[in-house]
């Protein structure tokens, strides 16, 4: 065919198509029996799809699509956008919208009729940067969402996911502001939101998942055939002439690079200067119009064939039974014989499933070995006749060159999320038939909708075997909490049981300290007067050595009896009843201070108390008891050749008066610091230091009992700060 001819042809076509259009126009016009003026209602605030503009007009891409139908097809629009609950009621119940723009879902097809997708979309997850644990729905269990008001999403999630805490709101702008405010934890937007509307806040927040993807299409109430007819035609007019290409480009970003748009302006002429020509030949080319019609008629039927193939059955249907009901339905649309579905998994192509196909293929095929691999980098549907594979020596992996039983071949990728997860693979016997154009963009809806199915059943299945999976942890978790439970019950019940009997021993063993410290000072004080009298009396009767071991008797005996008092009053702290009351410290350190004023001058030491200290709530025996032990150690415990010097200060806290006594003595290793509490703990030796080694256990005991605390910070040969917290009066 020569270039002159094949322009011949070229005008033929176009001529033909103008004419089709025309007589079309002039079909309907003649039969419809539609509203002189039909309303589109919509969004007013759903760019780039519907919204007012600055200047107070609608403007849109769907404002575009339905206003260059309405002009193809011949009849007027006016267009209607305000909020959308009160618009979609008003195309539901009022009737006085006619036309409108939906998401499929199954409750809307049982109200309305959906004429061809023009496009499929799905919903992002937002999150604010540095959130993690956020990636799937699932993770957004029991947390605060933003979803457009009104919106399918919204509906899906109230549905499916009921632990999810929705937060209308009434644009993306405002759903994005909420998350970047921390007053939700996620936004769920659609991917082809305006990114103009909402670029400040992208700085922001990231995307971390995809979720529900969805055809979008132009809707009338159920029942309107006519006017679903017109959109329909309008829609495949809009497609076949470029137009539709033109408007999505201006809308969205998008490089159309066929030589259909290249030299769109040099076809817009011809059609302009062919469609004033074909005027003229409109009686001639009637019965080319009527086999054009009745092709048309039977697109649209096939259609509306697909716009009905469900895949929204979750739950109800594995992947293949629904892709195989999905097979049985558009078949006959296609002239199709044979059917062959192939998911992709791991660089292999797998069947998934076929129809009809007698002869026995391969049930994977490795990508590099795959005939027609291009499809799925190039992601376009491809088909040849028999004849083309046989002249350009292709051969489909699994089928026979010679013993091919079809004659035309159609291969479409199944895309979901713009990835390729595998291939349709559809066969015709019938040689006068060949794959057009649009029967492979129909064919490539149909792929969507199987790669829909088989996403939609996989991510199900995956979503239970979870939930299998957390019922078990769940199950394992409740088992080892109860055994926990149990553990714990039998080990406080053990711990009360020890609690009781120390208690007992310790009540046994203080009653048994106090009776026989006693019990021994009565006796002790008797060797001492004694031993004081001999010394004494017959000191000159007796030689130096008999003297040494009498006044050793002596010395011995006052450490004793100093040694049973300190016991005595060790046990008397949990005999004796504490009598709390608002107590001035500084009234307290007063006294303590002159009952130790012997003490301090013969130790020529210095005690500085600093500011007013603060009232606590105590008894003021115990409170005598320690202070006059913690000076007393201040004093005793000094470098030899430096005077005592011993402060004495407090500080308010929150919840707390903190008492501190710090001295310049001889310090205390850090490895005694607990230790020197307890009974009976000395560090030195008689010799060095005297004492009984029960002062500091009787300052621990007193301070719990008043229910305050004590700890110690020491330095060895730089002094020791004692601490002690009361609670606030």
């Amino acid at each position: 065919m020569n270039r002159l001819t094949k322009k011949i042809v070229f005008i033929k076509q176009i001529l033909l198509y103008a004419c089709i259009f025309s007589l079309l126009i002039l079909k309907t016009s003649a039969q419809t029996q539609l509203p002189d003026t039909l309303v589109f209602g919509s969004d007013a605030n759903f760019p780039p799809f519907e919204y007012i503009a600055e200047e107070g007009y609608p403007t849109g891409f769907n404002i575009d699509i339905i206003k260059a139908i309405a002009q193809k097809e011949g009849f007027n629009i006016k267009i209607k956008l305000g909020v959308w609950s009160d618009i979609k009621r008003e195309f539901e119940e009022a009737g006085t919208i006619h036309i409108s723009d939906m998401f499929y879902t199954k409750e809307r097809d049982s109200i309305v009729d959906y004429a061809i997708p023009h496009m499929v979309t799905y919903d992002e997850i937002y999150i604010r940067k540095g959130t993690k644990g956020i990636y799937t729905l699932e993770d957004l269990a029991g947390k605060r969402v933003a979803v457009l008001n009104a919106s399918t999403i919204q509906e899906f999630l109230s549905e499916n996911y009921p632990s999810i805490k929705l937060v209308p709101s009434k644009d993306e702008p405002y759903a994005l502001r909420l998350l970047i405010e921390k007053k939700v934890d996620a936004a769920l937007l659609s991917h082809i939101i305006d990114k103009e509307s909402i670029k400040e806040y992208t700085d922001s927040v990231i995307i971390v998942g995809k979720v529900f993807p969805r055809e979008y299409s132009f809707v009338v109430k159920e029942g309107n055939q006519l006017l679903l007819n017109k959109i329909n035609r309008g829609i495949i007019q809009l497609k076949e002439s470029g137009e539709f290409d033109r408007i999505y480009k201006r809308w969205f970003p998008l490089t159309i690079s066929s030589w259909f748009y290249k030299n769109r302006y040099i076809i817009a002429l011809i059609v302009f200067a062919s469609i004033s020509t074909v005027l003229f030949f409109i009686i001639l080319l009637q019965n080319l119009v009527k086999h054009r019609t009745k092709e048309l008629e039977f697109y649209n039927s096939r259609l509306k064939l697909i716009s009905s193939l469900n895949v929204a059955r979750i739950g109800k249907q594995s992947a293949i039974e629904q892709t195989y009901e999905m097979i049985q339905k558009f078949k006959s649309a296609f002239n199709i014989d044979s059917v062959v579905v192939r998911v992709l998994e791991n660089n292999k192509l797998k069947v998934f499933t076929k129809y009809n196909l007698t002869d026995e293929i391969p049930e994977e095929i490795d990508i590099k070995d795959y005939a027609v691999n291009d499809i799925l980098v190039l992601k376009n549907p491809i088909s040849f006749t028999k004849k083309q594979l046989k002249e350009k020596g292709i051969t489909p992996t699994g089928y026979s060159i010679d013993d091919l039983k079809f004659e035309n071949l159609a291969i479409i990728p199944l895309l979901a999320d713009e990835r390729v997860i595998g291939t349709l693979e559809v066969c015709s016997k019938n040689p006068k038939w060949h794959f057009t154009s649009i029967d492979l963009e129909h064919l490539q809806i149909v792929a969507g909708h199987i790669a829909i199915s088989i996403e939609n059943i996989r991510l199900f299945e995956e979503n239970e075997k979870q939930k299998e999976r957390l019922l078990e942890q769940i199950a394992v978790r409740e088992k080892i909490e109860k055994e926990i439970k149990e553990l714990n019950q039998q080990l406080e019940q053990r711990i009360l049981e020890r609690t009781a009997e120390l208690q007992q021993a310790n009540r046994e063993l203080e009653e048994f300290a106090y009776s026989i410290s006693h019990d021994l000072k009565a006796p002790l004080r008797s060797i001492l007067g004694f031993s004081e009298i001999i010394a004494n009396r017959y000191k000159d009767s007796l030689n130096s050595e008999a003297l040494k071991y009498f006044n050793y008797i002596i010395v011995a005996s006052n450490n004793m009896t100093n040694l049973i008092n300190d016991l005595l009053r060790f046990a008397r702290l949990s005999k004796n009843e504490i009598m709390k009351q608002k107590i001035d410290l500084n009234i307290v350190i007063e006294t303590v201070l002159k009952d130790l004023e012997t003490d301090i001058k013969k130790k020529n030491a210095q005690i500085v108390v600093e500011n007013n200290l603060h009232a606590v709530n105590a008894d003021t025996s115990l409170l005598k008891q320690i202070f006059l032990n913690l000076i007393i150690n201040a004093i005793t415990y000094n470098r030899e050749g430096e005077a005592p010097i011993v402060t004495i200060s407090a500080k308010e806290e929150v919840d707390s008066i903190i008492i501190s006594i710090n001295d310049n003595g001889v310090g205390i290793p850090t490895e005694y610091h607990e230790k020197i509490f307890n009974i009976f703990q000395r560090l030195h030796s008689q010799s060095e230091f005297p004492g009984t080694g029960i002062g500091l256990a009787i300052v621990k005991k007193a301070v719990a009992k008043l229910g305050g605390k004590i700890w110690l910070e020491s330095e060895v040969g730089k002094g020791t700060t004692f601490y002690i917290s009361f609670p606030k009066v």
